[in-house]
């Protein structure tokens, strides 16, 4: 059985590979050369904060010797980034940033207007942890190029039994501006949705039902207009002026609107926000395939 710091660390690895995290921020235990975090071959970026005469049972008793320790972390290929350091100390880590084949060797001054930021943690040097968090998080995005694209909103609502579609929407929208506000975002309510689909809850593109999902409650003159569908149109339209009429599909049947949808997802990403009716919820989980993820 490993030593329990050594233990929890090989935990650590396997909840990251179980839950497949994007990105991990891995804090040396004590050190670095020999520490059971030091198993990383190619790691994005390496950084190391204040040196400090501290453990030095493990360590050695001057900032030389620690420097030393903690500069083993540096990796081949991979850009090494501290702050700034005593002079002693300073040279321990550029030698072994050249010695282990670092990519680059940074000394990062203050982040600006950090200092007037309230850190999570308390201390003047906090604001100098902060910069190289900054520092090394832009390594990373730097990175990770492309950054990923942001996904295209959809929204596919239908609304029937009398019901009234103008007043739902209006709560729809008003829900996201509240939303956005309380979370400060930076969208707008008014854009919040790429399209919107006004659709019919009739299954498929010939004009019939999944067996359990058929309704007769919808006059079939007005199926055959879209005429429910329209008015949900133009009353979208009439609450948000400015949303483009070239992204409100009015569509005859639920399979339309998942075409429809598989062209939009075709060159990006493609958010769905189904509402209004659960036959229509139904209706898009069946004619998706997606009754083994959602049932």
């Amino acid at each position: 059985m490993p030593g329990y710091f050594r233990f929890v660390t090989l935990l650590a690895f396997h909840v990251f590979l179980s839950f497949k995290v994007n990105a991990t921020i891995l804090e040396v235990g004590v050190g670095g050369t020999y520490d059971s975090t030091n198993i990383v071959p190619n790691p994005v970026v390496t950084g190391i904060t204040a040196l400090g005469i501290d453990h030095v049972a493990v360590l050695g008793r001057t900032i030389e010797d620690i420097a030393w320790q903690k500069g083993g972390i540096f990796k081949e290929g991979v850009p090494a980034i501290t702050v700034n350091q005593p002079p002693e100390g300073l040279r321990v880590l550029e030698k072994r940033a050249k010695e282990l084949k670092a990519s680059s060797f940074t000394v990062i001054p203050l982040e600006p207007g950090l200092s007037n930021v309230e850190l999570g943690l308390a201390g003047a040097h906090q604001v100098q942890n902060a910069s190289l968090a900054v520092a090394l998080s832009r390594s990373f995005l730097g990175f990770q190029t492309p950054l990923p694209e942001t996904p295209l909103r959809v929204l596919v609502f239908n609304c029937t039994n009398g019901r009234s579609g103008s007043s739902f929407l209006g709560t729809v929208h008003s829900r996201i501006a509240a939303q956005i506000e309380l979370h400060k975002s930076n969208d707008d309510a008014d854009l919040f949705f790429d399209h919107v689909i006004f659709c019919t809850n009739v299954t498929y593109a010939d004009g019939h039902f999944k067996g359990d999902l058929t309704t007769i409650a919808i006059a079939e003159d007005d199926l055959a207009q879209l005429k429910t569908q329209r008015e949900l149109a133009s009353a979208w339209s009439s609450l948000l002026p400015n949303f483009p009429t070239s992204r409100i599909h009015v569509l005859p049947s639920i399979e339309h609107a998942v075409k429809e949808i598989e062209k939009l997802r075709s060159p990006t990403h493609v958010k769905v926000l189904v509402a209004g009716s659960l036959h229509l919820v139904g209706g898009v989980i069946e004619v998706s395939g997606l009754s083994h993820a959602a049932l």
